[in-house]
């Protein structure tokens, strides 16, 4: 009996810990304690944080960039892009440096960290763009698979009939021309209002993205609120629309 209960507590402790939140929240306590602690358990929990958050905000590009390359934004479940991890990772570290500054007595290198992540996340929003490294993705997969000829030549048929096939049949052999129309399920294409044929994927909750061809009409330009594009040739760019 006594071996079965402290099995059971175990196997109770293990799921309270298996929970991400409770997890977070439990290193997040054992760091705070340790820097609280002084010494150089502060410098050492500090550099740690940072090099952590660091390799986080990097992996934000790697994330991105293998995004494009699938032709869909990565996501974790349920539904959650990708990112959040790194923003998980990222709240954890802030949380334990900001507490360990209220709590300790030891805030250099505390402050040193913060103000590493600060400037770091400022300089990276700032010189990397993470929605055009996703569209560096995209055109790389469309270049290595696909190619602009094939895709100005996918608009001239699409202006032709101004709509996609709706029989399997002529579905299929369009597809297999340009298989791009079965990446991440199923493409779809529309007569923008400027007259350049656009092939889009997406929705509402994670916008829409896709590539333009100007054909006999001239390439959209959105404002920089409403998404990123970026421009490959004279009448071909790929976008990013945030709606």
């Amino acid at each position: 009996m006594p071996t079965l209960f402290i099995y059971r507590n175990q196997n109770r402790m293990g799921r309270k810990l298996a929970h991400p939140t409770r997890l977070a929240l439990y290193v997040t306590w054992k760091l705070i304690d340790a820097m609280s602690a002084g010494g150089t358990n502060v410098k050492i929990v500090s550099i740690t944080c940072t090099v952590v958050f660091l390799a986080c905000l990097l992996s934000l590009s790697a994330i991105r960039y293998m995004g494009g390359l699938q032709c869909m934004p990565l996501v974790v479940p349920p539904l959650l892009p990708a990112e959040v991890i790194r923003w998980g990772v990222g709240f954890v570290i802030t949380i334990v440096l900001v507490g360990s500054l209220a709590k300790g007595r030891d805030r250099k290198w505390p402050l040193r960290a913060l103000a590493v992540l600060i400037v770091t996340t400022i300089a990276f929003w700032f010189f990397c763009q993470p929605t055009k490294i996703f569209l560096y993705g995209l055109r790389d997969r469309f270049i290595a698979q696909v190619g602009y000829p094939s895709m100005r030549q996918f608009a001239q048929e699409f202006s032709a009939n101004d709509s996609l096939p709706t029989e399997q049949k002529q579905w299929d052999d369009l597809a297999t021309r340009y298989p791009f129309l079965r990446w991440n399920r199923m493409a779809r294409a529309r007569t923008t209002r400027q007259g350049a044929v656009e092939v889009y994927w997406g929705g509402a909750l994670m916008g829409h993205w896709g590539f333009e061809v100007a054909g006999e009409g001239t390439l959209s330009v959105p404002d920089k609120d409403e998404g990123r594009v970026l421009k490959v040739a004279d009448d071909i760019q790929f976008f990013y629309l945030y709606d």
